[in-house]
């Protein structure tokens, strides 16, 4: 007898554990898939940006319109990539009640990686920005002491 109901409270505890293991499969599914909706809404945005700043720079007529446009969307880029990491566990939500720390620390070190790259880009932008308007710069002054010199030797 104590064997029977042994066995069957083995069966009703293996029962339970299966229907905990199907239901937290299930809710990690679900948040797999709020996961991916979400990086695919994100996707969406960060591709329609980068169209938007190819046709800003089609616009611009300048070193400094260049460093300024480049500027303004590596800035947006930032902020766009902060915020999507604040709002990401905010729209999925029971992430707290799994396990998703490898997920979560995996895009966090891509955000963040993603931040230093861009922070990176700027610093090369501002270089590149500066090198430019110092060889216009000098380019300018050569040609006015070229014409400078003209004007001496027509005179004289």
């Amino acid at each position: 007898m104590k064997s029977v109901r042994h066995h069957n409270d083995e069966r009703k505890t293996s029962g339970r554990q299966q229907w905990a293991a199907a239901e937290n499969a299930t809710n990690l599914f679900a948040l797999a898939a709020r996961w991916q909706q979400e990086l695919l809404r994100f996707g969406e945005l960060r591709l329609s940006r980068y169209v938007e700043h190819a046709g800003r720079l089609c616009d611009c007529r300048s070193a400094t319109d260049l460093v300024a446009a480049q500027a303004g969307f590596l800035q947006q880029m930032i902020s766009d990539y902060r915020s999507e990491a604040d709002l990401f566990f905010l729209k999925v939500p029971n992430a707290a009640s799994l396990d998703t720390s490898p997920l979560a620390d995996s895009y966090e070190s891509t955000i963040l990686k993603a931040q230093e790259d861009a922070a990176q880009i700027i610093d090369l932008a501002k270089q590149q920005a500066r090198r430019i308007l110092g060889e216009a710069a000098h380019q300018s002054s050569s040609a006015i002491s070229a014409t400078a010199r003209r004007k001496r030797a027509n005179k004289g």
